[in-house]
């Protein structure tokens, strides 16, 4: 009997580490030109080594569709694909005029790549730049839109301090004490330096003497 559950045991571990080892392409790719790129950023395009960085990866598309116009592409990109980066590889290859059939990941703690999913039709900014076109529309007046722009921002940078920070101060000039409230104590936790921040900025002037925010400034 023990002899029997060790033998089981050992049949299970060795599916499970060839899971990880194993990591199976994607079925639907096979008439797809695969567009490889590592986190140096060198890239391949059909299995042949093009370049090291994303506007050379532009320019080398540019040619590879002209010489290919029928050509349909998906990116594998082999490490850990933080939100910035996937953009800007997305604005790259959309920059070449491409669309993009699938976006896989190889998570290395997982059995097979992730797919992120096709190119879409809609804006294609990076958290800073979303940050900078919420402090725009901030010197507009139009603070309704530039905390929609920050809350883009912390979608793809959700730990940046200076991000909450402002939209603690845009939810504060609009008087909307407990999201102000809110974006501040999540400020301040990533950064404790928003304490002394807010106890000097204006936007949060007609809070200054209010019991909740002296409590998370102190």
């Amino acid at each position: 009997m023990t002899k029997t559950l060790l033998i089981i045991i050992g049949i299970a571990g060795a599916i499970i580490i060839a899971a990880f080892i194993i990591r199976p392409t994607p079925k639907d790719v096979s008439q797809l030109v695969r567009i490889e790129i590592d986190d140096s950023e060198q890239f391949s395009i059909g299995n042949e080594i093009k370049g090291i960085n994303y506007e050379n990866l532009t320019v080398e598309l540019e040619k590879y569709q002209k010489a290919k116009p029928e050509a349909k592409y998906y990116v594998s990109f082999k490490e850990k694909c933080v939100p910035d980066r996937e953009i800007k590889i997305r604005k790259a290859i959309r920059k070449a005029g491409i669309t993009l059939q699938h976006f896989y990941v190889d998570y290395n703690d997982g059995p097979s790549p992730v797919d992120l999913g096709p190119d879409k039709n809609e804006p294609l900014l990076t958290s800073q730049e979303w940050y900078e076109k919420g402090q725009e529309l901030k010197k507009q007046g139009k603070y309704n839109e530039a905390i929609e722009a920050l809350n883009k921002a912390m979608g793809i940078d959700p730990e940046n301090s200076v991000i909450w920070y402002q939209r603690a101060c845009l939810c504060s000039v609009i008087r909307n004490k407990e999201n102000a409230l809110k974006a501040l104590a999540s400020a301040i936790s990533r950064h404790p330096k928003h304490k002394e921040d807010a106890k000097k900025d204006e936007a949060f002037q007609w809070l200054w003497e209010d019991e909740e925010f002296k409590k998370l400034t102190q």
